[in-house]
């Protein structure tokens, strides 16, 4: 029994991963990628509130983020945000940063043994290589409203996926989302400012996530 089981889970972690890519592959689709720049969507099952571009062209989610999200518009927005990051090469600047950081530290902290030195390089250059800058977050909300515009014909859903990272900021322990993707009002403030400027006529259609996903998030 426990062999099935692990075999169903396994199963359907998959189809949620193959769910997530065919969504990625949309969105690249208008989001410009330059030739030969792929997008892989890895899925995580776990209760972290965060999603993440990394090097390579990877992007992490995990199912304690999708939990949050009242529908697929809200989803189409976080990947076509974590899409515009890989666009815009902004891992490979923040592991730059990253380096540049590290090696600043060793020359402080006169770090020259080469275990201490490798130590800090895979702490900062890591940690940084998952946080962006303002410019780069502004940059990737932007291109992922732009996105979501096109994708939908209007860009509602947005404003819903802001206002539940705003809320959870004011908790004791804010999801690891605000970590790595810094929510200021000023980004907020400039999403509202996009949709207004961009704001169509007509019925603003939200389309519900799958029921098979949501039976697999909440069981």
């Amino acid at each position: 029994k426990m062999v099935s089981e692990n075999i169903g889970r396994g199963e359907n972690l998959l189809k949620i991963e193959a769910y997530l890519q065919g969504l990625a592959d949309s969105l690249a689709g208008v989001q410009n990628l330059p030739e030969g720049m792929l997008v892989q969507v890895n899925y995580i099952d776990d209760d972290t509130v965060n999603a993440f571009a990394t090097l390579g062209g990877q992007i992490m989610i995990h199912r304690g983020l999708l939990e949050q999200l009242p529908h697929e518009n809200s989803l189409v927005m976080v990947l076509a945000h974590e899409i515009a990051h890989i666009r815009f090469r902004d891992p490979i600047v923040s592991l730059g940063r990253g380096i540049t950081i590290a090696l600043s530290l060793a020359v402080i902290l006169n770090a020259t043994d080469t275990g201490m030195f490798d130590s800090l390089l895979g702490q900062a250059g890591l940690l940084t290589a998952m946080s962006f800058s303002r410019e780069q977050e502004s940059r990737a909300d932007q291109a992922a409203l732009d996105a979501l515009s096109q994708y939908y014909g209007h860009i509602g859903g947005s404003e819903e996926l802001f206002d539940i990272f705003a809320m959870q900021r004011e908790v004791l322990s804010p999801p690891s989302f605000l970590s790595t993707h810094p929510l200021t009002q000023e980004r907020i403030d400039e999403a509202r400012a996009y949709a207004s400027d961009h704001e169509l006529k007509g019925n603003v259609e939200f389309r519900p996530l799958p029921d098979w996903l949501q039976n697999s998030l909440y069981p």
